[in-house]
């Protein structure tokens, strides 16, 4: 089965303000004397804290996405908002399963037709 993409009808990047954690995993042993002992085991997964300005269709979009494309779980190809590569991702979910929030932002406006807005916010996996 081939990896899914991020839908073209989706913003491609998040907004500016999105946070990124990466590193190495590492194995940390105390010893009875001295510093303790570190030991490289691989890449980490880097995270990224991401939101997105969405309107009504997109939401759809992404929800559809999400559930019926990844099934909640799948790896799906993103640009990665920093580099510009097109990487391995996993939406990270939360503690409860969440694997996004969506926050109304404003809408529809007086004569300008009947589009909502929101805020999605979400944790992104950056495989290596």
């Amino acid at each position: 089965m081939a990896t899914p993409t991020w839908p073209a009808g989706l913003p491609q990047s998040p907004n500016k303000d999105f946070t990124e954690t990466g590193g190495v995993l590492l194995v940390r042993t105390p010893m009875d004397r001295g510093p303790a002992k570190q030991r490289r085991m691989g890449l980490r997964p880097r995270t990224a804290q991401v939101q997105f300005l969405m309107n009504d269709t997109q939401v759809q979009l992404l929800e559809t996405f999400v559930n019926h494309t990844l099934y909640g779980s799948r790896r799906f190809e993103f640009k990665h908002p920093r580099t510009g590569v097109t990487e391995l991702t996993r939406i990270v979910p939360s503690g409860d399963g969440q694997l996004y929030q969506i926050s109304y932002l404003g809408g529809p406006t007086g004569g300008g037709g009947n589009v909502s807005y929101y805020n999605i916010q979400m944790q992104l996996e950056f495989l290596p």
